[in-house]
C-alpha cells in the first residue's frame, strides 16, 4: 500500500479532501496557522515560517509555509530535551477502521549525534492515550548520514541526501478483539518511494493498557521528544501533519421501507468514505438459512469520483416473510475495502394485526450483564522501571536495593513519608462497572523495626463535584509482641481496613476490624476493587493478595450514604496518610476503569397471531456486535397489542446459535418509535438470570416499528 506523499501528489491530495467533513481537523500544513501545535519554547525558536524562511531557510514541502520546532534542553530527561506535540487536530476514541498518522520532516546528513524522536501514539477507547500501541521513529546520525530506526530498533533506512522525508505510522486491528495491535512504521523520500518499513505488534513499554485490537480507538498525538541537547543546532522543519483512514468505511445504512412487505421493493442507501477516490460498493442479503445474494450499488452522483459517496440501489424484497441480514462494504481506488456495514430487514406478510420492527439502539451501559465481557482499561500505571511520573516524591530505585528484589523489572520505589498518587488524575465520573487500583508492597517481617510501627494506605473517592469524599484505608502495622492478637508471639505485620487513618483515629489490631497477621516476608498486593453493590450504593472491596495473585484476606466497606452519581464520583488519591517506617518498598501501582461493552445493537422482528391459533408466529433478532451477542428466537408464547401503538412479546430463543434462553420485548410505534428487550436464562426453579436488558423503552436510533392493525 502506497499513498500520495509526493510534494505535488500532497498538495493535490488537500485539496481533495478539502470538500470532505473531516478534512480541518486531520491535517496541518501551517499554510494559516499552527491549529493545535504546542511549542514548549513558547514561540521562542518554534514558529510558523514562510517556505525560505525562519532559522533554517529551507524551502517548504508543500504550499507556503511550514514549522520550525525548537529543541527546550532537559525537557525530557537530563541530557534530552522536547519540542512540541499536536493531537492531529482534536482526538477521537471511536475506531472507524485502520488509520495513520504521518508527519514530514527535513532532513540534514550533516547532523551528529544521538538525534530525536518521533512519536506517535493511537487512543483508547475510553479516549485516554493507548501507550502500548505508541511507536515512534529514532533518529541518530554520524556527521554525513542520519539513520532512521522503528521503536523496537529494526533498522529502516539511512539518509544521505537533505531534503523533506514523510514519516507514517499505520495501526489496525487483529483478526480477533484479543489479537495484538498492529503496527507498521514507514519512512518516504519525497517522490513518495519507501525506503523502509516495519510492521510489528503493540508493545508494553511500561505495562500500561493491553495492546489487544479490542481497545484500540483512533489518533491521538504526534509528539518531536527524546531530542539530545545541541542536536541540529535545535531547530528542525515539519510540515503537512495528517491523520486518516487508511480504508474506505461505511456508515448511514439505510433501508426504505424497514420493515418492509414481501414482494414489494425497498430502497437501499448507505454513505462511503475513505481517504482516496471511492470506486465501487456492495450490498449482500443473507436469509436466516445462510443463503447469500449479492450485488453491486450505484453512486447517487452518477459517477464514483470522491473520497465520500452516497451509494443507492434498489432491492426487490424477498418473496418470504422473515429477517434477513443486509450489509453495504466499499472499495477505494487503491483497491482497499471496509468492513461491512449490516442492519437487520425485516419482510412481513401483510395479512394485518401483527407487529414489525427493524432497526438499531445505542446498548446503553450495563445493559449487557455478563462480567466476563467487561473491558478492564488500564488508565494508570507506573512500575517505576523508568521515572516516578503520576507519583509525588517516592525514591526510584534498582531492584536489590536495601537487599530487597523490585517485584517486577529491574526497578522500584521506596517510600518515605507521605507519599501519593493521583492515580492520573481525578475523577468525578464512575466507570460503569467500577474501577480497582493496586499498589504492591514489600512486607519484610523480619526487619529491624519498633514493635507497633506502622503505616495507613489509602484509595479515595471523590464526589460528582470532584471534591474529596471518602477515604478507604488499609491500617498496617509491624509488631513482635504476645498480646493474643493474630499472630501473637511472633514477628509479623497485622493488616485491618477502616475509614480512619493515623493513630489517633485507627488501630491494625482493632478486634471489630478483622485483623489478619502476615507472617512471611514477601511482596503483596493491596488493592481496592470500587462496584455498585446494588441500588447504586458504592461498596469497596480492600483485597491483599500475594505474590502469585492469590487473596490472602478481604475486607469489605460500604456506606448506604455513598450513592454513585450522587454522592460519589470517581477516584481521587493513593495516599500514604502515615508511614512510621524509614521507608516502604512499593511498586507496579495501577489504576484500572471497568466498563460493560456499548454500541450499536441492531434488531428486527416480526410477530403475529394466525387465525384459529392461540400461539403467534414469528421471528425475532437482537445483535450487539460489541458484546458478542446474537440472540435468534426459536418460539413465541404470546403477544399482547395495546391499542394502537404499543405492542409486547414472550418467548424463547438461542444466543450465538445455543442454549435455551428466555426473552420478552416491548415495542412502541409512536414519535419516537421506542424498544425494549430482555434476554435471560431460568434454572429449574424458574430463578432469572439476565443476560442483557436495556432497561426502558428507549428511543431507538434508526429504523421503525409499526403495530399494524388487522383489515376489516
Amino acid at each position: 500500500m502506497k499513498r500520495l506523499f509526493t510534494i505535488c501528489a500532497l498538495t493535490a491530495f488537500v485539496i481533495v479532501l478539502a470538500g470532505t467533513a473531516a478534512a480541518a481537523p486531520d491535517f496541518e500544513g501551517f499554510e494559516t496557522g499552527i491549529g493545535t501545535w504546542v511549542f514548549y519554547d513558547g514561540g521562542a525558536q518554534s514558529d510558523r515560517v514562510v517556505s525560505g524562511g525562519g532559522l533554517l531557510g529551507v524551502t517548504s514541502a508543500s504550499g507556503a509555509y511550514h514549522a520550525e520546532l525548537g529543541n527546550v534542553h532537559d525537557n525530557y530527561q537530563d541530557g534530552y530535551g522536547s519540542a512540541g506535540y499536536s493531537y492531529f487536530g482534536g482526538t477521537d476514541p471511536v475506531y472507524q477502521g485502520s488509520f495513520y498518522g504521518a508527519v514530514d520532516v527535513y532532513i540534514d546528513p550533516t547532523w551528529s549525534g544521538l538525534g530525536f524522536w518521533i512519536d506517535m501514539s493511537p487512543r483508547d477507547v475510553i479516549n485516554e492515550s493507548l501507550y502500548a500501541a505508541e511507536a515512534n521513529f529514532r533518529l541518530t546520525a554520524d556527521g554525513t548520514s542520519v539513520t532512521v530506526q522503528a521503536i523496537n530498533s529494526s533498522f529502516l533506512t539511512t539518509i544521505t541526501t537533505a531534503g523533506w522525508y514523510s514519516f507514517e505510522i499505520v495501526w489496525s486491528k487483529g483478526a480477533t478483539p484479543t489479537d495484538l495491535i498492529n503496527i507498521t512504521l514507514t519512512v518516504y523520500d519525497s517522490a513518495g518511494g519507501s525506503l523502509g518499513t516495519e510492521t510489528l505488534s503493540a508493545l508494553f513499554p511500561q505495562g500500561t493498557h493491553a495492546g489487544e485490537s479490542q481497545y484500540l480507538g483512533n489518533n491521538s498525538y504526534v509528539w518531536f521528544t527524546v531530542w539530545e541537547n545541541g542536536f541540529a543546532g535545535d531547530v528542525i522543519a515539519i510540515d503537512n501533519v495528517r491523520t486518516g483512514l487508511v480504508g474506505p468505511i461505511v456508515s448511514n445504512v439505510v433501508a426504505d421501507p424497514n420493515p418492509m412487505a414481501v414482494n414489494s421493493n425497498v430502497n437501499l442507501t448507505a454513505n462511503v468514505r475513505g481517504l482516496y477516490d471511492i470506486s465501487s460498493a456492495e450490498y449482500e442479503v443473507t436469509d436466516s438459512e445462510g443463503y447469500v445474494t449479492s450485488g453491486p450499488m450505484a453512486a447517487t452522483n452518477g459517477e464514483f469520483n470522491d473520497p465520500n459517496e452516497d451509494v443507492v440501489v434498489i432491492l426487490p424484497a424477498p418473496s418470504e416473510a422473515g429477517i434477513y441480514n443486509l450489509c453495504v462494504s466499499g472499495t477505494d481506488a487503491n483497491s482497499n475495502t471496509s468492513p461491512e456495514e449490516c442492519i437487520l430487514l425485516v419482510v412481513y406478510d401483510p395479512d394485518g394485526g401483527f407487529v414489525t420492527g427493524g432497526g438499531w439502539i445505542d446498548s446503553p451501559p450495563g445493559a449487557y450483564k455478563l462480567d466476563d465481557l467487561d473491558v478492564e482499561m488500564v488508565a494508570f500505571f507506573n512500575g517505576f522501571e523508568t521515572d516516578i511520573a503520576g507519583w509525588v516524591t517516592p525514591t526510584r530505585v534498582t531492584s536489590g536495593t536495601d537487599g530487597i528484589p523490585s517485584a517486577s523489572g529491574d526497578y522500584h520505589a521506596e517510600a518515605t513519608g507521605g507519599d501519593f498518587t493521583r492515580w492520573g488524575g481525578y475523577n468525578s465520573e464512575f466507570p460503569s462497572e467500577g474501577y480497582i487500583t493496586s499498589i504492591d508492597i514489600y512486607l519484610d517481617v523480619d526487619g529491624v523495626f519498633v514493635n507497633d510501627t506502622r503505616f495507613d494506605w489509602t484509595s479515595a473517592i471523590t464526589r460528582p463535584d470532584g471534591e474529596h469524599r471518602r477515604d478507604f484505608i488499609f491500617n498496617g502495622g509491624f509488631y513482635s509482641d504476645d498480646d493474643g492478637s493474630p499472630g501473637s508471639g511472633f514477628n509479623r505485620f497485622i493488616v485491618s481496613a477502616s475509614n480512619n487513618a493515623q493513630r489517633a483515629n485507627s488501630y491494625p489490631k482493632n478486634p471489630g476490624r478483622d485483623p489478619i497477621a502476615i507472617t512471611t516476608t514477601g511482596w503483596y498486593t493491596l488493592q481496592h476493587r470500587f462496584y455498585d453493590s446494588g441500588g447504586g450504593v458504592l461498596a469497596v472491596d480492600l483485597n491483599i493478595l500475594d505474590s502469585i495473585g492469590n487473596i490472602v484476606h478481604t475486607w469489605t466497606l460500604s456506606d448506604v450514604t455513598d450513592i454513585i452519581g450522587n454522592t460519589v464520583g470517581g477516584n481521587r488519591y493513593g495516599w500514604f496518610a502515615a508511614n512510621e517506617f524509614l521507608f516502604l518498598a512499593i511498586d507496579n501501582t495501577t489504576r484500572i476503569g471497568i466498563s460493560a461493552p456499548t454500541g450499536k445493537a441492531n434488531f428486527g422482528f416480526v410477530s403475529k397471531y394466525n387465525k384459529k391459533s392461540s400461539v403467534p408466529t414469528g421471528s425475532t433478532e437482537f445483535v450487539f456486535k460489541a458484546g458478542d451477542l446474537n440472540f435468534h428466537s426459536t418460539s413465541y408464547d404470546w403477544m399482547l397489542v395495546t391499542g394502537s401503538n404499543y405492542a409486547k412479546f414472550k418467548g424463547s430463543g438461542t444466543v450465538n446459535g445455543e442454549g435455551d434462553y428466555r426473552f420478552k420485548l416491548w415495542a412502541g410505534d409512536d414519535d419516537p418509535d421506542t424498544f425494549r428487550i430482555k434476554i435471560w436464562v431460568e434454572d429449574e426453579d424458574s430463578n432469572e438470570t439476565v443476560i442483557y436488558d436495556n432497561g426502558d423503552d428507549q428511543e431507538i436510533g434508526g429504523g421503525s416499528i409499526v403495530i399494524h392493525t388487522k383489515k376489516k
